[in-house]
């Protein structure tokens, strides 16, 4: 493409980033969005300002500007800084960590109390991973149990806690009154007692033989004792209350 004398001279003076590159209309020079140019004998000014300026970045002619390096960002698409308090994504046990170095190439190094990490970027999360009452990872699909009995399917994990619903109603909990075990109650007491012991092993206590010469719960008492145990043992808890 040919240019005029004129032309030529316009394109000299223009700004430019560090790669040759022309800033333009709506570039960032210094954490600044360009909105305006203005040109002087001794050299250019970038503003965001659209009227008639009082600061911004001066260069000389042939000077050029600074790039901005790009935003690191983490797996919910939030900038990561030095300093930042992250958690880490990939083993998701609610370990702070502080971000120490971040790379030119985008890698996060973060120290925790138990060791320290260096990953891409979106391997952190400056969200604190949900745990539940029992120090299990609660993830959306999840169900769940609240301390009151209640169950609930987790929806969406959040900065307010868990959003869950329960068919009919959808509330948002604190973690730590969540749980992936099903709450004992006097109802499910109930329930149980009237189960053979195979059944009660398998679907109340997660056993399962091959035979039941292997299996402990086929004896009555050992049935009856642990559900005397679990009777204590909410009657212990409702005292406490």
């Amino acid at each position: 493409m040919e240019y005029t004398d004129m032309e030529r001279r316009i394109l000299d003076m223009w700004p430019k980033y560090e790669d040759g590159a022309y800033v333009w209309i709506g570039d960032d020079v210094s954490g600044m969005d360009v909105r305006s140019f203005v040109f002087t004998e001794s050299g250019v000014m970038v503003t965001n300002l659209t009227s008639v300026p009082a600061y911004g970045e001066c260069r000389k002619y042939g000077e050029p500007f600074k790039r901005p390096a790009p935003k690191v960002l983490d797996a919910d698409g939030v900038e990561i800084h030095v300093g930042d308090t992250v958690y880490d994504t990939e083993l998701s046990n609610g370990d702070k960590l502080t971000v120490e170095n971040i790379d030119k190439n985008g890698d996060v190094r973060a120290r925790g109390d138990k060791y320290i990490l260096t990953q891409s970027s979106v391997a952190f999360t400056h969200m604190q991973p949900a745990i539940d009452a029992d120090g299990v990872l609660i993830k959306v699909g999840d169900t769940v149990w609240h301390e009151d009995g209640s169950e609930w399917l987790v929806e969406e994990l959040n900065r307010y806690g868990v959003r869950c619903f329960d068919g009919d109603k959808r509330l948002t909990f604190d973690p730590k009154f969540l749980s992936h075990n099903r709450p004992d109650s006097w109802e499910r007491l109930e329930e149980d007692i009237a189960k053979y012991p195979c059944c009660y092993a398998e679907e109340v206590k997660g056993s399962k033989f091959d035979s039941c010469s292997e299996c402990p719960w086929w004896h009555s008492e050992v049935m009856a004792r642990d559900i005397a145990r679990r009777a204590k043992a909410l009657a212990e808890k409702e005292a406490e209350k």
